[in-house]
């Protein structure tokens, strides 16, 4: 318990140092450049809490989540079961090519079809934000299973173990923590896609407000709800690798024997 808030302890204190720093340095760039090209961070807080009184704000985060978490929940799960059965099953690689394609093509390209197909609803957000993942998540699943140590199915197989065992009781099991890293990776890939969203089809979220700041040259505000992306951005990847240890205990273990 001491060891793991010492490391908490040295975290926050490294995090706040090179924040600061970085702050100081926005501070002295701010004096020479125009502040409708480069806000001080005084007036990006100023801007922000007038937004968080106005209450702007904890609407448009809270649209943003929501999204967000439906989009990315979505493509976790049907990547991960489409990744599992191209990964392991042959009968199923003549998708992997067809991932492939819309892998390279790139997620702003489909928002004018987005529009069409779905308006300017929350459906069109979330799509966009499901096709961009899910792409990603099926190919990292896949590679995922293939890589797999062969050594472990061929102790499955002098067990007895049929293929469908394998894969549920072998397979899935070792790369669950992987599987997690995945998800994790993913989920700020899932960001970038809703801003995409927002800007071009929105009447709310983060990404309409930065928009719309950037009809009015409000610079501050930009960098205010830019600020709390990465904010919040930091913190689900403190989330994930905090809660990664308590479900996988025997990875800390066995880093404890070697």
């Amino acid at each position: 318990m001491t060891i793991n808030f010492l490391k908490f302890y040295k975290y926050f204190l490294l995090g706040f140092i090179y924040f600061s720093i970085f702050v100081i340095i926005w501070k002295i760039l701010s004096l020479f450049v125009s502040p409708i090209a480069l806000p001080s961070p005084y007036n990006t807080f100023l801007s922000f809490k007038l937004s968080w009184i106005d209450g702007y704000f904890l609407k448009d985060f809270t649209v943003s989540v929501t999204r967000v978490l439906i989009g990315w929940a979505i493509a976790v799960i049907v990547g991960t079961i489409l990744g599992i059965l191209i990964g392991y099953y042959k009968y199923f690689k003549f998708l992997e090519p067809i991932n492939d394609f819309f892998r390279y093509l790139p997620v702003p390209a489909f928002t004018p079809l987005t529009l069409t197909w779905f308006g300017i609803g929350e459906l069109s957000k979330i799509f966009l934000i499901f096709l961009g993942t899910i792409v990603q998540i099926l190919v990292m699943v896949s590679d995922e299973i293939r890589r797999f140590p062969g050594g472990y199915i061929e102790v499955g197989k002098l067990f007895g173990y049929s293929r469908n065992d394998i894969l549920f009781e072998i397979i899935l099991r070792g790369i669950r923590p992987n599987l997690f890293d995945i998800y994790r990776v993913t989920l700020g890939w899932a960001w970038t896609y809703l801003i995409v969203g927002e800007l071009v089809a929105a009447n709310e979220g983060l990404g309409f407000r930065i928009l719309k700041a950037q009809r009015f040259l409000q610079t501050d505000l930009i960098f205010s709800y830019l600020f709390i992306i990465g904010l919040i951005g930091l913190f689900s990847d403190f989330l994930f690798k905090s809660i990664k240890p308590r479900l996988f205990k025997y990875l800390q273990n066995s880093r404890e024997l070697t």
